[in-house]
């Protein structure tokens, strides 16, 4: 279960996000990735309720180390070579409402899994896309989060999708 606070401030709108990754793969099919992700107005929201005040400013973000799983180079060298990849990091949520009453700040440990494909235009250039699922580990009790909550023994849990498009350099 969650709190109510939290049910009413998540979102099913799609967000724009911005980040990156290094991937360091070579012909063997296991890697290593560092990645990020940045999702600002996460929680942002139009309207004022009775359940939660308006969210005014918001963001989460992710950083990431993943182990990455790929098909050998020899299989298709200038091809999409398909992946995936998964991995643990800190994932940070934070948000302020118009009446500054529940502002909070929260830096999880968090987890990713996905997958995706790389493909190369030319030697040095290529293209990627992914799809990934992330989720912090561990719930945060509503009762730190929010003092005086009327939920006591009730997890904050933060997970999301993205999909990720981009354009790879190779040295």
């Amino acid at each position: 279960p969650y709190t109510t606070l939290f049910r009413s401030v998540a979102t099913d709108d799609t967000r724009v996000n911005f980040g990156g990754a290094i991937r360091l793969i070579g012909a063997w099919p296991i890697g290593l990735e560092a990645y990020y992700v940045h999702t600002p107005g996460f929680f942002d929201t139009e309207t004022f309720s009775l359940n939660a005040p308006r969210i005014i400013e918001s963001r989460t973000y992710a950083v990431m180390g993943n182990v990455v799983l790929t098909t050998p180079l020899s299989w298709n060298r200038y091809g999409l070579r398909p992946s995936l990849s998964g991995g643990i990091g800190l994932m940070h949520a934070s948000a302020s409402d118009q009446l500054q009453i529940l502002p909070y700040r929260l830096d999880l440990l968090g987890m990713n899994i996905g997958g995706g494909a790389v493909g190369f235009l030319s030697d040095h250039v290529g293209v990627r896309f992914d799809l990934r699922y992330f989720k912090n580990i561990k719930g945060v009790p509503a009762e730190d989060l929010l003092p005086g909550t009327t939920n006591p023994g009730q997890s904050v849990r933060l997970r999301y999708w993205t999909i990720d498009f981009g354009v790879v350099f190779k040295k």
